[in-house]
């Protein structure tokens, strides 16, 4: 799978299908989370339990994401937490 089709699943230009979930969920060893963060029906834009944040993003003037990580979105696997939490960057980027 191409960096920039994950690109546009992670920014929603694009609904990864269900084998494109599957896929990542087997890639990453996430137990079958994005397939379950997909609609139920191809009708709808969200799954059903991200509704209510929809229609507070389209309220929004603004949205902000703070990431206390390096890498964001559904690359944060257990194994690269676990490396970065392990390694503690200093505020200069050099590392402990």
């Amino acid at each position: 799978m191409s960096r920039s089709l994950i690109a546009h699943f992670e920014s929603g230009r694009r609904r990864p299908s269900l084998p494109d979930a599957k896929r990542l969920d087997q890639a990453l060893g996430s137990g079958g989370v994005l397939v379950r963060f997909l609609p139920v029906r191809e009708t709808r834009d969200v799954a059903e339990h991200f509704q209510a944040a929809l229609a507070f993003e389209r309220q929004a003037t603004e949205i902000r994401e703070y990431a206390g990580s390096l890498v964001p979105g559904i690359l944060q696997t257990e194994t690269y937490m676990r490396a970065l939490f392990l390694r503690r960057p200093s505020c200069d980027g050099r590392g402990v």
